[in-house]
């Protein structure tokens, strides 16, 4: 019996485990680069993908330009290589990320383009230098991130405690701090700053914990998932 039981879960797992040094397909494409690409835009922390191989938690999947391939590490993370076999990322760190043109259709993604240096930033790497001003990454957040992001999930839950939309329309897991802000992804807002704007002031008016102490931001932009335009912006009172 425990021969067999052996036998099926070995089956199993040749069926459904990854296995270290595996290739993982990326999404690639045509990925441009144009004047204006040398101030990246904050994008955040790269995870493996099921469908496209890596994405930026809480927002689309990366694009990488043609030839780039992916590789599994230990513990399910991706290596992400380029044409020549250099390792360029992995999954679990942070990167800010030129805005760039690109073929993603209709997919969502964020083009990683590699035609200068500062079009893609290894943010963990600058925050370890400290120099994270001169690479396009975000100040280190002076309130605890985690905290807020499993305060709104608590807020969100059935029934939610905010207003049904707003946990409709924000994204959760995307949600990060620059300095005292708090930039909030959101999707189905572009094109409504009426809405924006009261998303924006109930995420301010939930600005403390159960036990009334302040979250710590103090400035709320809603941004768009896909775009990264800026939606709204509001503050907390004092």
């Amino acid at each position: 019996m425990h021969r067999v039981i052996a036998t099926l879960a070995l089956a199993l797992c040749l069926l459904g485990c990854s296995r270290e040094g595996e290739e993982v397909a990326l999404l690639t494409g045509v990925v441009g680069c144009y004047a204006g690409g040398q101030s990246p835009s904050y994008a955040g922390v790269l995870v493996p993908d099921k469908l496209h191989g890596t994405r930026i938690e809480g927002k689309g999947p990366v694009m990488w330009p043609l030839g780039y391939t992916g590789s599994r590490l230990a513990a399910g993370q991706v290596a992400v290589l380029d044409g020549s076999g250099n390792i360029v990322a992995t999954t679990g760190r942070e990167y800010a990320i030129s805005p760039a043109l690109h073929s993603g259709g209709d997919v969502g993604a964020i083009a990683a383009p590699n035609c200068y240096a500062w079009d893609f930033v290894d943010c963990t790497a600058s925050a370890e230098s400290h120099n994270l001003a001169d690479h396009g990454c975000p100040p280190a957040p002076l309130y605890d991130v985690a905290a807020v992001k499993s305060h709104f999930e608590d807020a969100c839950q059935d029934p939610p405690k905010l207003e049904r939309e707003t946990c409709e329309r924000i994204e959760v897991p995307g949600m990060w701090g620059d300095g005292v802000y708090l930039m909030v992804p959101t999707t189905g807002l572009h094109g409504h700053p009426e809405r924006s704007m009261v998303v924006c002031e109930e995420i301010v008016s939930a600005h403390r914990d159960l036990d009334g102490e302040p979250l710590g931001y103090e400035i709320v932009i809603i941004d768009s998932k896909w775009s990264n335009a800026r939606l709204a912006l509001c503050t907390v009172d004092p």
